[in-house]
């Protein structure tokens, strides 16, 4: 089996912890020790806020591959390291999905707005209509091309509206 890599040092190739900030925490470690129990570094790390859980987590899955591709890794180490790295991926799929999620009220005001504007839109375009239909004056040519104007700012906000609407909702 090939020398596999400690969290801490994976942390230091990463770039998320410096050389000293390792030695403090192996340190801090070492002085914590009790019953033989060593707390973990990746937690003492992120206690210190020297890293976040997220990058705590990349740096675990690092360390899941190194096992997973180690050609000398049992069969019954590998697949349940696979299962592992599964598990974690799913838990930042689920955490993603989460923060993306909108509050009912949330929903509700963009529903709201979008109906608003389509309201909106559709009083302009009558509006269009009924000035298109009279007298040609200079006044209502520029009036309606006013509301050309703003039936198309209208219209991109609608559309803008709709996505995220689709998107978080």
């Amino acid at each position: 089996m090939q020398k596999r890599k400690f969290i801490g040092e994976i942390l230091l190739d990463l770039g998320y912890i410096k050389d000293y900030d390792l030695q403090n925490i192996l340190s801090e470690q070492k002085k914590l020790k009790n019953d033989d129990k060593l707390p973990l570094i990746g937690e003492l790390l992120i206690e210190k806020n020297i890293i976040t859980r997220k990058q705590l987590k990349e740096a675990l899955k690092h360390s899941l591959l190194e096992i997973i591709n180690d050609k000398e890794a049992k069969d019954f180490i590998k697949e349940s390291t696979i299962s592992t790295l599964k598990t974690l991926e799913k838990e930042e799929q689920e955490e993603q999905m989460e923060k993306t999620k909108l509050s009912e009220e949330s929903k509700m005001a963009l529903t709201i707005r979008y109906n608003f504007l389509v309201d909106k839109m559709e009083k302009i375009k009558k509006s269009l209509m009924d000035n298109q239909n009279l007298a040609q004056t200079n006044f209502r040519k520029i009036l309606i091309q006013n509301y050309k104007n703003e039936l198309i700012e209208l219209e991109k906000k609608i559309i803008m509206l709709k996505n995220d609407i689709e998107q978080f909702c």
